[in-house]
């Protein structure tokens, strides 16, 4: 992508005004809605009809190198190069990493994926009917189960058993956040596992 196609409509500074690779991509970030693709349809604010002023964006964004970024709408005015910084902003590593990543959202559409093959995993998970299961839900790949007993037994065994990896969100949610690659292969075999544990 060409810095010159771009039409922006938000100003952006990742703490990295004098960056060459920061000037001629990051106004691209929200316009193309490429965070971090989990939810499935760009940034999370974008299902609800929120239109923000100020949007701060990290973790994804540089494929795994430290790295945020902050995007305002321009009428609320610039910052003026040098004029701001941070531990992690500015170094030509978390730009590059920042480029790759967007690059790689964009060009192999893994947010539109995330889209099609969370709706898919989320509809094999509710099917299942599982009587310890109370709720599945979700954005794209980001996807919960609300149980209806403690979580904390169920990530163990899902562990220690299965190998898989999956995180609380209080006391009786389980969290599933899947790369955007994961095939539905791999999907299967976690569906499986569930199934197996929440019977």
């Amino acid at each position: 992508m060409k810095a010159a196609s771009i039409q922006p409509t938000w100003t952006t500074c990742a703490g990295c005004a004098n960056c060459a690779i920061h000037t001629a991509h990051c106004s691209s970030w929200t316009r193309f809605r490429l965070a971090s693709g989990v939810p499935g349809d760009g940034l999370p604010f974008e299902h609800s009809g929120i239109v923000p002023d100020v949007v701060a964006l990290a973790k994804g964004i540089a494929g795994g190198v430290p790295m945020g970024a902050v995007a305002w709408r321009g009428r609320l005015g610039t910052i003026s190069g040098g004029s701001h910084g941070s531990t992690f902003g500015g170094n030509p590593l978390a730009c590059a990493a920042a480029v790759a990543a967007i690059t790689t959202l964009r060009d192999e559409n893994l947010v539109e994926r995330a889209a099609v093959t969370g709706a898919w995993f989320q509809a094999e998970l509710a099917a299942l009917s599982l009587g310890q299961v109370r709720e599945v839900r979700g954005l794209g790949l980001m996807i919960a189960l609300e149980l209806r007993g403690r979580v904390t037994p169920v990530l163990k065994t899902l562990q220690e058993e299965y190998g898989i990896l999956a995180l609380p969100a209080g006391l009786n949610v389980l969290r599933l956040l899947p790369p955007l690659v994961i095939s539905r292969e791999q999907l299967t075999t976690i569906r499986d596992a569930l199934a197996e544990v929440l019977s």
